[in-house]
């Protein structure tokens, strides 16, 4: 997935292949799926891996992991809250959530260019649950989804750089 700053509109092809896709994800379990996530990026990406301090030195990414477990359940539920969102056609009340999660990756020095292999991660996890289901219509709403989540986040990461005061909480 390249980085691109313009935000995708979601068309309603686009919303039912999400919605429908992502019921496949939620009967795996969140936190199953994340894991998933994780193991690919850190297997495609590993210089990745040195960015979650619980993973610093980690040569083998064990699923027993506790750390790698909440930080995939945070990242899915967020993917999960944006799919929520997309369902209730209520996109635009992502962005406060998405400008934290912006400031959190800016905190934990994540750069842009870190969502590209975290989005190949995440359509690779759907590929495999969804099988000959992902359709390259379901990939690309999932690419503008993922899009429009990066593109959020953004402005977050952006405030952190500016050195604004930031709640975590």
């Amino acid at each position: 997935m390249s980085q691109d700053n313009s935000v995708p509109r979601l068309t309603e092809e686009d919303v039912q292949n999400v919605i429908s896709s992502w019921k496949v994800v939620q009967e795996i379990g969140l936190q199953e799926a994340g894991v998933i996530v994780f193991k690919r990026l850190f297997e495609t990406t590993p210089m990745l891996k040195e960015k979650f301090k619980f993973l610093r030195g980690e040569e083998e990414l064990s699923d027993d992991n506790e750390h790698l477990q909440k930080h995939s359940l945070t990242v899915m539920s967020t993917i999960d809250m944006a799919v929520e969102r997309v369902r209730e056609r209520a996109l635009g009340d992502l962005s406060e959530d998405l400008l934290d999660v912006g400031v959190a990756h800016h905190v934990h020095n994540i750069s842009q260019a870190d969502f590209a292999p975290v989005g190949e991660a995440i359509l690779y996890t759907l590929g495999g649950a969804l099988g000959d289901k992902f359709t390259d219509s379901v990939k690309e709403s999932w690419i503008r989804l993922y899009t429009m989540v990066q593109v959020g986040m953004t402005p977050g990461m952006e405030k952190g750089m500016e050195g604004e005061p930031i709640n975590l909480e």
